[in-house]
């Protein structure tokens, strides 16, 4: 979680996710992201084509949980729609991309 300041003098946290991401050599890294953070990078999976998986690991202390990435390709109608979810369907978050 990351703290934020807010305009008002308080302070609140965004929710991070770890990234995992596979390189071109075969090596992984990996990095706590928050939504909007994971949006952008999904939005430009099309410029940085890179091998990702995302995963929920803040729900019950020891588990994650991996998220599945429904990106701007699946729904025609409605082609800049994000959405990351988790396998029962529920959407963990969603949000626009760029259209570029």
């Amino acid at each position: 979680m990351r703290m934020i300041w807010w305009e008002n003098g308080t302070y609140d946290t965004v929710k991070e996710y770890l990234v995992q991401y596979k390189n071109e050599d075969g090596s992984i890294e990996s990095h706590m992201k928050t939504a909007n953070e994971i949006i952008d990078m999904i939005s430009m999976h099309d410029y940085y084509p890179v091998e990702f998986k995302v995963y929920d690991v803040e729900k019950t202390f020891g588990r994650i949980y991996k998220l599945d990435v429904h990106g701007t390709w699946h729904d025609f109608k409605n082609p800049l729609y994000i959405k990351v979810t988790y396998k029962s369907g529920k959407i963990a978050f969603d949000g626009y991309g760029t259209d570029h």
